[in-house]
C-alpha cells in the first residue's frame, strides 16, 4: 500500500509538472532592438522594446543592469490589455544621466499574475564610435561617363569594428557601402554622388564609419581624386595656313569627334572628324585661311575646347 501510494503521488505530481511547462507564458514574444547609442543623434538613439501580453494586467516595467539593479523605470502600474505592449528606452538612468556601455535587461512585474519576469533578451548600449582609416585610392583619375572604362575608384581601408563606410566628397555624403567587418577591406566608388556622376574637376575624397548602434566616426584624411572625360592637353594651338595641326586628348573612351569651328557668329564647322588615338594628326585645308578658330573635342555628351592660330605660311 504505501508503495503505490508513492507511486500515485509520483504521477501526480509529474503531471502537474507537465501541465505547467504547456501552460502559456504571460509574456512571450519579445522584439528588442539588441544595441543602440543614446549618444549617437540618429535613429538608433532610442531602443524599442516589445512583448506580448497573453492577458490584460497592470505592469511595472524596468531596466535592470547585469547585477540585477534597477536602472531606469519604464512603465509604473501601468494598466495594458492583452496584446502587444511596446516600450521605449533612451539609454538614461532615473536620474536622466547616460547609463554606462554595458549590456541589459527588461523586467515586467505582473500585479494580476503576482509574477516577476526577466525577459533573458540583452539589450546592448554602445556609444563609442568607430574609427576608420583611407589607406588608398585607385586609379585618382575617373571617368564616370558609363563605358565601363575608368568608370570606378577601388578604396582601401581600415576599420577598427564592423561598421558601415561611408564616401564623402567635398566633406558631404555621396555614397554608403554594405557593412564591413573589422580589419582591412576594399570597396569601390563609381565616382558618383547620391545626384549622379561629378563634373570634370578635382574633389576631395574623405571615408567615415557608422556602427551597427549608430555611432559614426570622425573623417579620415583625405585623398584628391579628378574627374575628366574628355581633356584637350596644352594651351592655345598653332599651325601655318595649309599645314599640319597636331593635338593630345585626355581621354579614355574607345572614339571621339573633332571639328574646327569659327570663333564667332553661329560657329559653323569647317572641318570635321574622328578619331581613335589621343594624338591626332590632320592637314588643314587652304579653306581655313590664317586667324582664330577653335578646336572641339567630344565624346558621351561631354566636350572640351581649344584656341587654334592659323598664321601665313612663309
Amino acid at each position: 500500500m504505501l508503495v503505490l501510494a508513492l507511486l500515485v503521488a509520483t504521477t501526480a505530481a509529474f503531471a502537474v509538472t507537465e501541465a505547467l511547462k504547456l501552460e502559456p507564458s504571460a509574456l512571450s514574444r519579445p522584439r528588442f532592438d539588441r544595441i543602440f547609442s543614446p549618444t549617437c543623434a540618429c535613429p538608433q538613439s532610442t531602443a524599442r522594446l516589445a512583448v506580448r501580453l497573453r492577458e490584460a494586467d497592470t505592469i511595472d516595467a524596468v531596466i535592470v543592469d547585469a547585477d540585477g539593479d534597477l536602472v531606469r523605470t519604464l512603465a509604473s502600474e501601468s494598466r495594458e490589455p492583452a496584446g502587444r505592449v511596446v516600450l521605449g528606452w533612451n539609454g538614461e538612468d532615473d536620474g536622466g544621466d547616460v547609463v554606462p556601455d554595458g549590456r541589459y535587461r527588461l523586467r515586467v512585474h505582473l500585479d494580476d499574475e503576482r509574477r516577476t519576469i526577466v525577459i533573458p533578451n540583452l539589450v546592448r548600449v554602445d556609444t563609442d564610435p568607430p574609427t576608420v582609416e583611407l589607406v588608398e585610392v585607385s586609379p585618382r583619375v575617373l571617368s564616370p561617363d558609363g563605358d565601363n572604362r575608368g568608370d570606378r575608384a577601388r578604396i582601401g581601408l581600415r576599420l577598427s569594428e564592423r561598421a558601415r563606410p561611408l564616401v564623402l566628397v567635398d566633406r558631404a555624403r555621396a555614397a554608403a557601402a554594405r557593412s564591413r567587418a573589422r580589419g582591412r577591406s576594399e570597396l569601390v566608388w563609381p565616382g558618383t554622388t547620391r545626384r549622379g556622376p561629378l563634373a570634370t574637376g578635382s574633389y576631395v575624397v574623405t571615408l567615415r564609419a557608422r556602427d551597427r548602434a549608430g555611432n559614426l566616426s570622425a573623417p579620415t584624411a583625405g585623398s584628391v581624386v579628378r574627374i575628366r572625360y574628355i581633356e584637350l592637353a596644352g594651351g592655345t594651338l598653332r599651325a601655318r595656313r595649309g599645314g599640319t595641326l597636331r593635338f593630345r586628348v585626355s581621354t579614355d573612351v574607345a572614339g571621339f569627334r573633332w571639328a574646327i569651328l569659327r570663333r564667332s557668329g553661329a560657329r559653323r564647322g569647317l572641318l570635321r572628324g574622328t578619331a581613335t588615338s589621343e594624338s591626332v594628326t590632320l592637314g588643314l585645308p587652304r579653306r581655313i585661311r590664317t586667324g582664330g578658330y577653335v578646336l572641339r573635342v567630344a565624346a558621351r555628351g561631354h566636350s572640351d575646347e581649344a584656341r587654334i592660330v592659323v598664321r601665313a605660311r612663309r
